[in-house]
């Protein structure tokens, strides 16, 4: 084999590593934001403590922001 063969080889070999890599945490993700979405309480608000909420409540709107999640539970937490 030549060098530049080679070179090919483990350049496409890396790139399907990554590749298969991105879609390995895109199911866990997934289920966290529905994890999430389905565990907010009726006012809006994140945690059963509510000495906490204001802080679970902003800790999971950070989070839903920083995936792009743009989903009702997003807005009710907001509001």
């Amino acid at each position: 084999m030549d060098r530049k063969f080679q070179k090919i080889i483990v350049a496409l070999l890396i790139a399907f590593s990554i590749s298969t890599s991105a879609i390995a945490y895109s199911s866990p993700v997934e289920n966290g934001i529905s994890w999430l979405s389905a565990d907010q309480n009726a006012d809006g608000s994140w945690g059963s403590n509510a000495d906490l909420a204001v802080l679970d409540t902003s800790a999971v709107l950070d989070t839903l922001k920083d995936l792009n999640v743009n989903s009702p539970a997003y807005s009710n937490g907001i509001t």
